[in-house]
C-alpha cells in the first residue's frame, strides 16, 4: 500500500519484474497458469431454493470464498494489483467466490449521475474472476457511512446530519454507538429524508442499484448483489441490540425492498442478498428485515464477529458466540423463506478463529466468505495487517507475501456443488479426513439421475495427494484433482464421499 493508488501499468511492470528476478534464481512461481478448468459450471444463473443456493442444474452451491474490497479512491481493486495471478491463486486453493466491494460514492458521485467507467472497471474484475471459475457477489460496502465520520461508502450528497455534533471521534465501530452526527446521518437515510432535488435518499439508493444491475446483468459468474454491508441503526442503536428499534427496522426493510425491486426491474437474474443490522454480529438479538416476499431469489447475508475476539484477537471464549450467530441467522432465514450465507468473518490472523468459523459453517452446511484477501490500506478495520491472506496484491501471491498458516486453515475440502441435498460434511482436523454425506433428492423437488457432484480438494493440506472413496457412486476425476467429481450410481438415494491424505 502507499500514499496513493498504483497505476495499472505500474502494477504490471512490478509483477513482471518480480517474476523475472525470482525465475532468474531458479524458483518456480505458479503465476498466470491460465484459467482453472472447472468441472462445475459456475457461470450461473444462481438461484435459491429454501435455505439453499443452487446452480443452473439445480445442484446446491456451497461456497468457500473471500472478500476483496478496496476502500480508497478510486475504489477499484485492480489499481492495487488485484489481477489474474491473484484469481489463479484463489482458484488453485479452492476458493470459488469473491465478495467484491462496490462504493456508492464512486458509482454516483453526483445525484443521478453515474460513473460507468468505474462500474465497468469493477465488471472487468468480475469477468476476470469468472475466467478462473470464481463467482462474484457485488457488495455495496459502507463502513461508518462517509469520510466525514472516518468511514466510507455513502456519497457526500447523501450525507445529511443536520449539523449535529460530529463527536466523539473514538475509532471504527465505537463511533457508530456514540457519534451524534453519524447516528443522525443514518436516521436521515432510514427515514428516507429528501436529498438533492427533493428525491428521497432511499429512492436514490434504489435507482443506483437498478443502474448497477443493468450493467452487471450479463456478467458471467455473477452470484448476486449484497444490498448494503453492515447497515447500522442511527439514534435507536442502543435499543436495537435488543430488537427494539422499530423506526430503523422499518426504514431498513423499506430500503432493501426498494433496492431489490429496482434490481429485479433491471435483471431477473442474480441473487439479492440482504443483511440485518450489524448489532447482530456479536450474537445479540436479531432484527428481522429484508425485501418483501415477492422478490424472488433472495438470501440472508450475515456476519460473525465475536466481541471478545475483537479485544483479544483469539478464539478463546467465542465458540458459543459463533454458533449462536449461525443459529439466529438460520432461524431468521427460515422464517423469511430465504437462503443464507456467512459473507464476512475473520479479519484476524488467529488460526483458532479460522478453524472455528470454517467448522461452524460446515456443521451448519452454509457457504462462507472470509475477510479479507489483503490489508489493502483498509481505513475501517480492527486489524489492518492481521486481516490479510496476501499482504500485497501488487506482488505475486508467493513466498512471504502469503500467510501460509491462514491459507492452510481456509483451504480445506468443501462440497462446491452437490447433485442432491447435503446432509452432513466436514473435516476431521486430527486426521485430515473429509467426509460428505448427501442424498440424491433435488432441493427444488424431484431427484438427480446419476448427477455429478464436485468437491474442492486444495493441495495445500494434501501434499502427498489424497485417496477418495465413495459409497453409492464413482469417482470421475483424475487422481488428486483439485476438483474431485463424483457421479451417483443409478437408482441410489444416498452417497458418501471420504477424502483422506495419502
Amino acid at each position: 500500500m502507499g500514499a496513493g493508488p498504483i497505476s495499472m501499468e505500474g502494477v504490471g511492470v512490478l509483477k513482471r519484474f518480480v517474476v523475472a528476478i525470482v525465475a532468474a534464481i531458479g524458483v518456480v512461481i505458479p503465476l498466470m497458469a491460465g484459467p482453472a478448468a472447472a468441472s462445475g459450471d459456475l457461470n450461473g444463473p444462481f438461484k435459491t431454493s429454501g435455505r439453499w443456493i443452487t446452480d443452473a442444474q439445480g445442484r446446491v452451491f456451497i461456497t468457500s470464498g473471500i472478500n476483496m474490497v478496496y476502500k480508497r479512491s478510486p475504489y477499484l481493486p485492480s489499481v492495487i494489483g488485484f489481477s489474474d495471478d491473484d484469481a489463479q491463486f484463489l482458484a488453485d486453493n479452492g476458493f470459488d467466490s469473491v465478495r467484491l466491494g462496490l462504493n456508492w460514492k464512486a458509482a454516483e458521485p453526483q445525484p443521478g449521475v453515474y460513473d460507468d467507467a468505474y462500474l465497468n472497471g469493477l465488471k472487468q474484475t468480475a469477468q476476470m474472476l469468472a475466467d478462473h471459475g470464481i463467482t462474484t457477489m457485488l457488495d455495496f460496502h459502507q463502513d461508518q457511512f462517509n469520510q466525514k465520520y472516518n468511514g466510507q461508502g455513502f456519497p457526500d450528497w447523501a450525507t445529511i446530519d443536520h449539523g449535529f455534533w460530529n463527536w466523539p471521534v473514538i475509532g471504527f465501530g465505537t463511533d457508530y454507538i456514540f457519534n451524534f452526527a453519524l447516528k443522525r446521518a443514518f436516521d436521515s437515510f432510514w427515514f428516507n429524508e429528501p436529498g438533492p432535488g427533493g428525491v428521497g435518499l432511499q429512492e436514490r439508493f434504489a435507482a443506483m442499484w437498478g443502474h448497477v444491475a443493468s450493467i452487471f446483468a450479463d456478467t458471467p459468474g455473477l452470484l448476486g448483489y449484497d444490498l448494503m454491508n453492515e447497515p447500522m441503526p442511527g439514534s435507536e442503536i442502543f435499543t436495537c441490540f435488543f430488537n427494539a428499534c422499530p423506526k430503523s427496522t422499518a426504514g431498513l426493510s423499506a430500503a432493501q425492498d426498494k433496492a431489490a425491486k429496482a434490481i429485479r426491474t433491471a435483471s431477473p437474474e442474480g441473487i439479492v442478498f440482504y443483511e440485518p443490522f450489524s448489532t447482530s454480529n456479536g450474537g445479540f438479538l436479531w432484527v428481522i428485515t429484508g425485501p418483501a416476499p415477492d422478490v424472488n431469489n433472495r438470501a440472508l447475508s450475515f456476519h460473525s464477529y465475536c466481541l471478545m475476539a475483537n479485544a483479544t484477537k483469539t478464539q478463546e471464549g467465542c465458540d458459543w458466540s459463533d454458533q449462536l450467530g449461525v443459529d439466529m441467522a438460520a432461524m431468521n432465514a427460515r422464517a423469511a423463506g430465504s437462503a443464507l450465507i456467512l459473507s464476512e468473518w475473520g479479519a484476524m490472523d488467529d488460526i483458532g478463529i479460522i478453524n472455528s468459523h470454517i467448522d461452524v459453517a460446515a456443521r451448519n452446511m452454509i457457504g462462507q466468505q472470509e475477510w479479507a484477501y489483503c490489508g489493502c490500506d483498509d481505513p475501517t478495520t480492527a486489524d489492518l495487517q492481521g486481516q490479510a491472506l496476501v499482504n500485497l496484491p501488487s506482488l505475486p501471491p508467493t513466498g512471504t507475501n502469503v500467510r501460509w498458516q491462514k491459507l492452510k486453515g481456509l483451504a480445506v475440502p468443501h462440497p462446491r456443488l452437490v447433485a442432491g441435498t447435503p446432509t452432513k460434511y466436514g473435516i476431521d482436523r486430527g486426521t485430515g479426513v473429509f467426509t460428505l454425506n448427501y442424498n440424491t433428492a433435488k432441493v427444488s423437488g424431484g431427484s438427480f439421475n446419476q448427477g455429478t457432484s464436485v468437491i474442492a480438494v486444495p493441495a495445500i493440506n494434501y501434499p502427498d495427494g489424497y485417496v477418495a472413496t465413495v459409497t453409492g457412486g464413482v469417482v470421475t476425476s483424475a487422481d488428486n484433482a483439485l476438483e474431485l467429481t463424483v457421479k451417483a450410481n443409478p437408482g441410489v438415494s444416498k452417497v458418501t464421499v471420504k477424502v483422506a491424505p495419502r
